[in-house]
C-alpha cells in the first residue's frame, strides 16, 4: 500500500487558480476551496487567481502569513503540469518569498493523470450514457476528448494518454483527442470528420477541472452541429469539477509536497 505522508499541523494551504471572467469558473473554483477545508477544518486554507478574478494569489498568500503560520504548501489547481505550473506559480512564490522572508514555502505538484483522475473521467462519461433515452452500444460510440492544447509537445502526449485509456477500458468503438488553442482541427471539423465514420453516437467529453468560456464554448459548438447532424446522437460530458476522488487527490498533493524537492525559496 502506498505510504501518504501526513501534512504537519503547522503548515498553511493555498490553492491556486488559474483565473476566469467566467463567474460559472470562479464559484467552482471557490466551492473546491470549500471542499478542501471541510477536509481540514483547523488548519488555515486560502485562494487565490493567478489572473482574471479576486483574491489573487498574492492575496491569499498574504492572508496565510497574517495568521501567524511560517509553513505553507501551494497547491496548483491544475490537470497537468505544463507553463503555470513550471514557470509561473514557481515565480510567483519566489516573489512572494522575498516579501515574506520568514516564510517557508513548498510547491506541491498537479493533480496529474492518475487512477482516481481517469476514475472521474469514466464517471463523467458514464453519467451522460445514462442521461440518454437512446441505447446505443459503445462499440457504436466514438470518443471526443478535448483539452487545453500546449506548446509543449510532451504536454499535449501526456494528455493524449487519457482517451486512449478510457476507450480502452470502455470499449468504445473510436477516439480522438481535439486540442484547443493549437494550430490543429477545430472542434467543429473533428466533430463532421467523425460523423462521416458512421458512428451512432459521439460523446464529447472537455478534460477541465472547472466550468468556464472554453467548455461553454465546446457546448455551443456541438449543439450547432447537432442541429445540422440530427442523424447523430452527439452526447455532452461534463467536465470534472469538485469530485470527491479530486478532492482526494488535492489533499494528497498537500501532504506530500513538504517533502519532495520543490522547494522554490
Amino acid at each position: 500500500m502506498e505510504k501518504i505522508e501526513t501534512l504537519p499541523d503547522d503548515y498553511a494551504i493555498c490553492l491556486v487558480g488559474h483565473g476566469t471572467r467566467d463567474n460559472n469558473g470562479v464559484n467552482e473554483f471557490l466551492a473546491l476551496s470549500s471542499k478542501l477545508k471541510d477536509r481540514e477544518p483547523n488548519r488555515i486554507l486560502e485562494c487565490g487567481f493567478l489572473e482574471l478574478a479576486k483574491p489573487t494569489f498574492e492575496e491569499a498568500i498574504a492572508k496565510c502569513a497574517q495568521g501567524k503560520i511560517n509553513n505553507i504548501v501551494v497547491i496548483p489547481a491544475l490537470l497537468i503540469s505544463a507553463s503555470h505550473a513550471k514557470k509561473e506559480i514557481p515565480n510567483r512564490i519566489i516573489k512572494m518569498s522575498r516579501q515574506f522572508p520568514g516564510l517557508n514555502i513548498k510547491y506541491g505538484r498537479p493533480l496529474g493523470i492518475n487512477p482516481k483522475i481517469l476514475k472521474v473521467c469514466l464517471e463523467r462519461i458514464e453519467e451522460t450514457e445514462k442521461n440518454s433515452i437512446s441505447s446505443i452500444a459503445r462499440a457504436e460510440t466514438f470518443l471526443i476528448t478535448v483539452a487545453h492544447g500546449s506548446n509543449d509537445p510532451g504536454v499535449n502526449l501526456t494528455t493524449a494518454k487519457i482517451p486512449q485509456t478510457l476507450c480502452e477500458n470502455m470499449g468504445f468503438g473510436g477516439f480522438e483527442i481535439n486540442f484547443i488553442g493549437t494550430n490543429q482541427l477545430l472542434l467543429s471539423e473533428s466533430l463532421e470528420a467523425s460523423i462521416k465514420m458512421k458512428f451512432k453516437r459521439i460523446i464529447i467529453f472537455p478534460f477541465f477541472l472547472f466550468n468556464g468560456v472554453l467548455t461553454k464554448r465546446i457546448a455551443s459548438t456541438v449543439d450547432d452541429i447537432q442541429k445540422q447532424q440530427p442523424e447523430v446522437e452527439l452526447l455532452k460530458a461534463q467536465h470534472l469539477n469538485h469530485h470527491e476522488l479530486i478532492i482526494d487527490v488535492f489533499m494528497k498533493r498537500a501532504r506530500e509536497a513538504p517533502f519532495v524537492l520543490q522547494d522554490t525559496n
